[in-house]
């Protein structure tokens, strides 16, 4: 059978409750939130949105709850045109939450429940399903449970033997709580997609041009590193390009939630059009840009379609 390209993305489906304040208060302390407004999150769930817009055909694999929660988020994803067959609801357990606190600048702190995006995936529908798909992106969250780690690791290596490739963006969090699993997907990983912050949770105390070298030695094909104002980086055995991020201009960043996520999916959908590292690289940046910049955020992106000008 002809792979077609297509995505099939791995990752959490969240509710994000996002408070807005140029003023974070010490411990015990109060302040006034500017703005409060929610919307559907989740690293996975936020890139694999991202690729659908992009015009990449993407199926989501994931978990919600079987509460209002989770009938929003599914209603949403089925109404932007996101492949919904590999996404199940369970009624043992609530969908995912997260709290985002928006500080001045636009920087982000999260404090999340997982709920449903704790338990193990579809493992027999992945499978079937990368059959007929030409790339395979997962986020580190899904590594943190023994069981759903096992999913993972088994469906990364059916990809990677049926001419599937694959990328990874492994997740703060995951960087910090089991480094090893990690570090043990690197060999089965094409595009290893972390942030600076991430190299520096698995790889402490080193310069980053080691953290680099220690990711391709450990197997890594391609090491993606998303440097933030700083722009992106793409180091393999043997290239090494750095793309410079947008100029803002008069632009402003209004959240960068989820930054990283639109990264993802514009540098996936360049490589899986045939693109050089370079283009990768640059939509990647105008991806994360576009989605910084918008007063909504990706919903915005999704409803007014300004991603396709972009990349």
């Amino acid at each position: 059978m002809n792979k077609s390209p297509a995505c099939l993305v791995i990752g959490d489906i969240n509710i994000d409750f996002s408070v807005h304040s140029e003023f974070y208060p010490p411990e015990g302390g109060e302040t006034h939130a500017e703005k409060l407004d929610f919307q559907i999150g989740g690293s996975g769930c936020n890139t694999a949105r991202t690729l659908n817009v992009l015009g990449i055909p993407t199926y989501l694999s994931g978990n919600t709850g079987s509460d209002r929660f989770g009938a929003l988020a599914l209603e949403t994803i089925k109404r932007e045109g996101l492949k919904t067959e590999l996404i199940r609801q369970t009624d043992a357990i609530k969908t995912g939450i997260f709290v985002i606190i928006i500080s001045g600048g636009g920087q982000r702190t999260m404090y999340g429940d997982r709920g449903a995006n704790a338990l193990a995936q579809d493992l027999a529908g992945i499978k079937e399903t990368l059959k007929t798909c030409s790339h395979l992106h997962f986020t580190g969250y899904n590594m943190l449970d023994e069981a759903q780690y096992a999913v993972v690791k088994e469906a990364v290596e059916f990809a990677r033997n049926s001419g599937v490739s694959v990328s990874h963006d492994p997740g703060q969090h995951t960087c910090r709580a089991v480094p090893a699993r990690v570090k043990e997907m690197h060999p089965l990983v094409d595009y290893f997609l972390p942030s600076e912050l991430e190299l520096d949770l698995l790889y402490p105390g080193m310069p980053r041009e080691d953290q680099i070298r220690a990711c391709l030695d450990a197997g890594a094909k391609t090491v993606v590193a998303k440097l933030g104002e700083k722009g992106s980086r793409f180091v393999s055995q043997d290239i090494d390009i750095h793309s410079p991020a947008i100029n803002l201009g008069k632009k402003r960043v209004h959240n960068s939630t989820g930054a990283g996520d639109a990264f993802n999916a514009g540098f996936i959908t360049a490589i899986l059009g045939g693109k050089s590292p370079e283009d990768a690289l640059a939509s990647g940046n105008a991806a994360a840009f576009a989605l910084i910049t918008h007063p909504q955020g990706l919903d915005g992106l999704t409803e007014d379609g300004n991603f396709p000008d972009l990349i």
